[in-house]
């Protein structure tokens, strides 16, 4: 925001963010990211699994090939929403991923067969059956996504 409003033209030093944080850093303060510590047990993934196949027709989007691709590849919504055809590789995806320090950090990840512990399914296989409708191998919009998964949570409670 504040270098928004300096690029704007507001008297703001573009480059106060950088400047607190090394200030911080020199004063052993770390400023880190709320972590999950909640993770979907057994029960909750077989229902979530359940509720997608009961509602397929309602959501109008591949959620049960979103999830089995986020479970397989351990992406986050954004970074599984924003891989792109041109990403793909064999069995390898270049992403960005999300990083505290580094804006645009550039990752390359592996699509792991299937196993029978971790991944169960074949990202690649998942990839390859999405329609090329669009550069984006998921062309959905995160907050679509969001708003199926809250309803999951409301139909659990």
């Amino acid at each position: 925001m504040l270098r928004h409003a300096a690029r704007e033209g507001h008297h703001i030093d573009a480059d106060a963010p950088g400047k607190a944080r090394t200030a911080l850093d020199a004063e052993g303060i770390r400023i880190v990211s709320k972590q999950r510590t909640k993770r979907l047990t057994d029960a909750e993934l077989s229902a979530l699994r359940e509720w997608i196949a009961a509602n397929a027709k309602r959501t109008h989007l591949p959620l049960s090939d979103i999830v089995e691709f986020a479970l397989a590849t351990g992406l986050r919504r954004g970074e599984i929403l924003a891989l792109e055809w041109s990403n793909i590789n064999g069995r390898v995806m270049t992403i960005k991923r999300k990083h505290p320090r580094e804006r645009d950090r550039i990752e390359e990840v592996p699509l792991l067969k299937a196993h029978p512990v971790w991944p169960q399914v074949d990202p690649l296989e998942i990839i390859e059956r999405q329609p090329k409708k669009s550069s984006r191998v998921f062309p959905y919009v995160p907050d679509t996504v969001g708003f199926w998964l809250r309803q999951f949570r409301r139909a659990l409670r």
